[in-house]
């Protein structure tokens, strides 16, 4: 158990079916504390000018687009003790949003001066496992709160314009939140083993669902936990098991049947893709790795420079002890 720290916060619902019934059992942390545990990458995003931020313990690493090393951030410096990172985005006008699972859940942050500050300034705050999303066309945050099935809406001052009702025939633990420029909003909804596009402007308007069951993986394998569409409209998926863990990354096509089963490692534990123009980054807990993916899946590769890999390898090591 020491050496196998998992996931994010995000996410662990486990789900039994016993006598045909499905029992939920929990929505409970996957990570323990940073102050007493190493794990691995758990969130990952780029910026307007390809810099890729990912985290790896208690650190924050900054790469640029060809993989770089940029700057290595301790989240101490940012004023976050002892949290477990949710989400990372990076806004228009430079700053990061950092979620964690501290309080306040959404921190803005200024990392060339290491100064974050609140980003929610009224309104529910998401609780426990959540992504988030910027709608550049309406200038609001969308925030994916799985704990409590629902979604919230900030405008760009921090304050809370929406907020979904949770579960009964809604989405289920959703996870996972991308704006497309034809006005839709995509969600992960893992515990209806989908994705589902509703409409970007009510986001209550069913459009389109894309059920995940296929022939390709683990059959245990079928709770979607992160997605990233592509621009040739094709949808790579991490299916999870019902621990919410040792997943499979699929690849799924633009009529949304699958094509393609990555070949990983069965410790890899696959936990956040990031799409780019010509690539997908794919981040692994178990495994505390980072790889390239080419467009078609036929190629996987290392991502980061010899200093970036050399703090992997380190968190591999300290992990071993």
């Amino acid at each position: 158990m020491h050496e196998r720290v998992t996931k994010i916060i995000a996410n662990t619902l486990a789900v039994l079916v016993i006598s045909g019934f499905i029992a939920i059992i929990a929505n409970s942390l996957r990570i323990f504390s940073e102050s007493r545990d190493v794990h691995g990458p758990t969130v990952l995003t780029s910026d307007a000018a390809g810099k890729v931020y990912i985290n790896v313990a208690a650190t924050l690493h900054v790469l640029d687009a060809s993989g770089k090393h940029a700057d290595t951030i301790p989240l101490a410096e940012l004023g976050l003790y002892g949290v477990t990172l949710t989400d990372l985005l990076a806004l228009p006008d430079g700053r990061l949003l950092i979620g964690s699972s501290g309080s306040p859940a959404i921190q803005a942050c200024d990392l060339a001066l290491r100064r974050c500050a609140p980003f929610i300034q009224s309104g529910a705050q998401p609780v426990s496992a959540f992504k988030m999303a910027w709608d550049a066309q309406r200038q609001r945050l969308l925030v994916v709160d799985g704990e409590r099935h629902r979604i919230l809406v900030y405008n760009r001052s921090g304050e809370l314009t929406f907020e979904s009702r949770g579960a009964e025939g809604g989405l289920k633990l959703p996870n996972t939140v991308q704006l497309t420029t034809e006005g839709k909003a995509i969600i992960a909804d893992t515990n209806h083993h989908r994705l589902v596009a509703l409409d970007a402007a009510s986001l209550s308007v069913e459009l389109w669902e894309m059920p995940v069951s296929n022939d390709l993986g683990n059959f245990r394998r079928v709770w979607p936990t992160d997605f990233v569409l592509t621009g040739d409209q094709r949808f790579w998926v991490i299916l999870d098991d019902d621990l919410l863990e040792n997943g499979d990354v699929l690849l799924f096509d633009a009529d949304h049947k699958p094509v393609l089963r990555l070949a990983l490692p069965a410790d890899w534990d696959p936990i956040k893709l990031h799409a780019r123009e010509s690539d997908v980054l794919l981040a692994g807990s178990g495994s505390v790795d980072l790889v390239r993916i080419s467009p078609q899946g036929d190629a996987i590769e290392s991502f980061g420079d010899p200093s970036f890999r050399a703090a992997l390898a380190e968190v591999r090591e300290q992990r071993q002890c």
